[in-house]
C-alpha cells in the first residue's frame, strides 16, 4: 500500500496570493482617502467592522471553495474554545467598567462598535494570514509531504503580515510604521506558531483580539489620561530591546513547532494499492 499525496488546484493558491494583494492595495487607498482627503466616516467603527465582516464571509468562502483541511486550524475543542470566547467577554466588560468609573460619558455604542471592530479585525487577519495564505504557499510550493520546511512557510507568512501594515502609512509617521511592521511580523511567527501547536483558529484569534482591544481602548476613549506617550527619536536602546524581544519570541515559537508534524494535518491523502 501507498500513500498518494491529492494537491488542490494551483490556481486557487494564485487566487489567494492576488487576494492578499488586492486587499492591500485596497486598504492602503482606503486610507489615503480617510487621512488626506479627511473622509472621516472611512475611519468610523461601524464602517470599519462592517467592512471587515464582509472581508471574514470572503474568506470563509475561500476556505471552503479551496478545501483545505479543518483538522490544521479547526480542531474541536470545545473547552479551548469556550476559554476563548470567556476571556475576550470578560476582558470587553472589564475595560467597559473601568473606562465608565474613569469617565462617564463614555459612548456605550462607540465602545461596542469599537470591541466588535477589535474581533472582526483579529478573525480577519487570522484567517487570511494563518491559514489561507499559509497553506496556499505550503501547497503551492510543495509536492512532497517528507521535504516540507514549515519554519520557511512561517517566516515568509509572518513578513507579509508584517508589510501589510504599510497601508497605514498615511496615518502615522515613518518610525511609528516601521514599529508596527516590526512588531507585526514578530506576532505572526508566533501566531502561526500556536495554531500549528493547537490547530485552534480560536486560539490566536482571541489572542490578537485581546492585543488590538487593550493597545488602544484607552488611547481612543481616554486621550486625555496621561498615558506617557513614547518618544519621536528611534533609539539604539530601542534597537536592543526589539532585538531581544525578536530573539525570544523567535526561540518561544521554535519550541512550539520543533516536534509537531502538521503533514496529515495540511495535506490530504488518500491510500492505494502498490
Amino acid at each position: 500500500m501507498a500513500e498518494e499525496i491529492i494537491t488542490l488546484k494551483d490556481k486557487k493558491y494564485t487566487y489567494v496570493f492576488i487576494y492578499v494583494g488586492i486587499f492591500f492595495i485596497y486598504n492602503t487607498i482606503l486610507q489615503y482617502f480617510a487621512e488626506s482627503k479627511n473622509i472621516t466616516f472611512i475611519n468610523s467603527f461601524p464602517f470599519r467592522f462592517f467592512h471587515k465582516t464582509a472581508t471574514i464571509i470572503i474568506c470563509i468562502y475561500a476556505l471552503k471553495k479551496i478545501g483545505f483541511k479543518k483538522d490544521f486550524y479547526l480542531k474541536s475543542s470545545y473547552t479551548i474554545s469556550a476559554i476563548c470566547v470567556f476571556s475576550i467577554i470578560f476582558n470587553y466588560t472589564q475595560t467597559y467598567k473601568a473606562l465608565f468609573f474613569k469617565n462617564p460619558d463614555v459612548d456605550l455604542c462607540e465602545f461596542l462598535f469599537f470591541s466588535l471592530n477589535c474581533l472582526a479585525t483579529g478573525t480577519f487577519e487570522e484567517i487570511l494570514m494563518r491559514v489561507l495564505l499559509f497553506l496556499s504557499l505550503v501547497h503551492y510550493f510543495n509536492h512532497n509531504v517528507k521535504k516540507v520546511k514549515y519554519w520557511k512557510y512561517i517566516l515568509v507568512t509572518s513578513f507579509i503580515f508584517g508589510v501589510m501594515h504599510l497601508s497605514h502609512i498615511f496615518s502615522y509617521d515613518v518610525e511609528s510604521i516601521l514599529t508596527q511592521v516590526i512588531f507585526a511580523t514578530l506576532a505572526g511567527i508566533l501566531f502561526q506558531s500556536l495554531l500549528i501547536r493547537f490547530n485552534n483558529i480560536f486560539v490566536v484569534i482571541t489572542i490578537h483580539t485581546l492585543i488590538n482591544f487593550n493597545g488602544m481602548v484607552y488611547h481612543y476613549f481616554l486621550p486625555d489620561n496621561n498615558t506617557p506617550s513614547l518618544p519621536n527619536a528611534y533609539t539604539f536602546q530601542d534597537f536592543i530591546l526589539q532585538l531581544i524581544l525578536a530573539s525570544i519570541i523567535v526561540l518561544i515559537s521554535y519550541l512550539l513547532v520543533r516536534n509537531v508534524d502538521i503533514s496529515s494535518k495540511v495535506f490530504v491523502k488518500k491510500i492505494q494499492g502498490v
